[in-house]
């Protein structure tokens, strides 16, 4: 019997398969800007702080086991009355490599702040013709 060498299995950052999400929303560059900066803060809470994730979102743990790289994509439906309904692709890292995560989640706006609730780990199913 011999061994021969497994080439490296973990993906690399561009082998990383991504969707493109068709949604497009009618926000402001300036709105567009403030919610992925939330966003983005909200995922490395996620990752990192469960204090700071308590006091922005509602219906996410604590999630040490892996850590946010990248907002790849993002699209905020306003829903009126400061809401918006939030579909994003994020890219993550853990033991076993890098790989893309989708979530759908409502951002309401409070004051000079954001809060994030209703998460589903998914992507919204397409339209049927």
């Amino acid at each position: 019997p011999y061994f021969s060498s497994v080439p490296d299995l973990q993906a690399t950052e561009n082998q990383v398969p991504t969707k493109t999400l068709s949604g497009t929303d009618n926000n402001s560059a300036s709105v567009k800007k403030d919610l992925d900066k939330f966003t983005k803060s909200l995922f490395t809470a996620y990752t990192t702080d469960g204090d700071t994730l308590k006091l922005i979102s509602k219906g996410l743990s604590l999630n040490k086991g892996q850590e946010f790289k990248s907002l790849d994509q993002a699209t905020y439906e306003s829903k009126g009355d400061n809401k918006y309904h939030a579909v994003v692709q994020v890219t993550m890292k853990n033991s076993l490599g890098t790989h893309v995560e989708n979530y759908q989640f409502t951002i309401e706006k409070q004051k000079q702040s954001y809060f994030a609730t209703d998460f589903k780990h998914t992507l919204p199913e397409g339209k049927k013709e």
